[in-house]
């Protein structure tokens, strides 16, 4: 039956090769921003980032004191994360460190945090970002109006959505016909695609069924 599912990833040239260009990166203390539409992977690409330094995830939507103080506590330095006067205090000490910033959802960043982040980067901790191009919501525009001085420290990464083809290689508990139903209903939408996919798992589970058929598929599509 099937069991331990986890979050798709396609490892296409395309994302192989942004991986060996971000972990490159990252041995050289540069940074690389991954743009890219809704549900085209880009949280699935950084999760497959595994540098040799010590990583950091940055959660965008947190004010400035309370980003440092978790980047710390992450590489075992305990603050005082209530403490919103100790921002310089913060950024000294997670400038003496050595490691990697992932930033998800980079677009809900807030403004204040620019100069921190380029602080840090400058002090030989590379970041790598995701953020979305798409629409308004355009992080890359973002950066390069705003900030052009941290714009100008990534490489620039653009993640296009995956067809059904690419797919299909790595799901192999899924029947093919099944992944071109749920892949079509998605919309190519990865995110959409994953719940769909989490959802005819779990009805093959119950009716006790090896692989999800195109039976399954049109279930919840």
């Amino acid at each position: 039956m099937i069991a331990n599912r986890k979050e798709i990833f396609v490892k296409d040239k395309i994302r192989e090769s942004f991986l060996n260009v971000i972990n490159n990166r990252i041995e050289r203390g540069k940074s690389s921003l991954i743009i890219g539409s809704y549900g085209c992977g880009k949280t699935g690409l950084l999760r497959q980032i595994k540098p040799k330094k010590r990583v950091a995830w940055v959660n965008s939507v947190q004010p400035v004191h309370l980003i440092l103080a978790n980047i710390l506590d992450q590489l075992g330095r305990k603050v005082n994360a209530r403490n919103l006067q100790n921002k310089g205090l913060y950024l000294d000490m997670v400038m003496e460190q050595h490691f990697v910033m992932l930033i998800d959802e980079a677009n809900d960043l807030r403004p204040e945090f620019y100069p921190y982040l380029k602080r840090i980067m400058d002090s030989g901790s590379p970041a790598v970002m995701a953020g979305l191009d798409d629409g308004k919501r355009n992080i890359e525009a973002y950066l390069s109006e705003n900030v052009p001085d941290i714009h100008s420290r990534f490489r620039i990464l653009k993640l296009k959505s995956v067809g059904s083809e690419d797919l299909k290689a790595s799901m192999t508990r899924f029947e093919p016909d099944a992944i071109d139903v749920l892949y079509g209903a998605a919309g190519g939408n990865l995110r959409i695609f994953q719940d769909l996919c989490d959802d005819c798992a779990d009805k093959a589970v119950e009716i006790k069924s090896e692989k999800v058929t195109v039976a399954i598929a049109v279930i919840f599509v």
